[in-house]
């Protein structure tokens, strides 16, 4: 059996590539390198590692009763388009969406400047009373400079960058965070 080389340059971020019954695991960046190994010798600790359930979201708690979703918004799709005018001008300000039972409890109303936070730190958005929310849910749509939120501090503040179970990669994390209306 052909060997592969002993380092090949890793193309994608994160994740698993299947080379020619090889399986060659990528954990970094573009320009690091990855070390190919072959199926037979993990199969056994990878088809385990599988079977365990482990908990992809973070629960919320007394202190934390929120659950957040980023994602990207419409005109953002990615940070390419986060600068351009046509697409701040269809986003005009970082959001966040909270049902209107929830900014009612919270003494939130629309438009109102909000405060989300959790252990890592702590986000200024504007609040959107949005219906379409599942209570108990907040959703930031996003993908915002730095430099558009108050003290430079993006919605990653509040995202773990922990890996995922069963062999790591990149995450879309459910957060659990606070709410409260920013104070003057």
């Amino acid at each position: 059996m052909a060997r592969l080389p002993a380092a090949i340059p890793a193309i994608a971020l994160f994740g698993w590539l299947s080379v020619a019954g090889w399986e060659i695991q990528i954990q970094g960046g573009l320009g690091e390198c990855a070390i190919p190994q072959p199926l037979q010798e993990r199969a056994c600790c990878r088809h385990a590692a599988a079977a365990r359930p482990w908990t992809s979201t973070e629960q919320t708690d007394d202190k934390h009763p929120f659950r957040l979703a980023t994602s990207p918004a419409r005109g953002f799709l990615n940070s390419t388009f986060n600068e351009t005018p046509t697409s701040l001008a269809q986003e005009q300000r970082p959001t966040v969406m909270i049902h209107p039972d929830d900014a009612r409890t919270c003494g939130i109303g629309d438009a109102d400047y909000v405060v989300l936070g959790n252990t890592r730190g702590k986000v200024h958005l504007h609040a959107k009373l949005f219906s379409g929310v599942r209570r108990g849910v907040l959703i930031a749509e996003s993908i915002w400079p730095n430099s558009a939120l108050r003290r430079w501090c993006g919605i990653n503040t509040l995202t773990g960058a922990d890996s995922i179970a069963p062999y790591g990669g990149a995450a879309v994390h459910d957060n659990k965070v606070w709410i409260e209306k920013a104070r003057a």
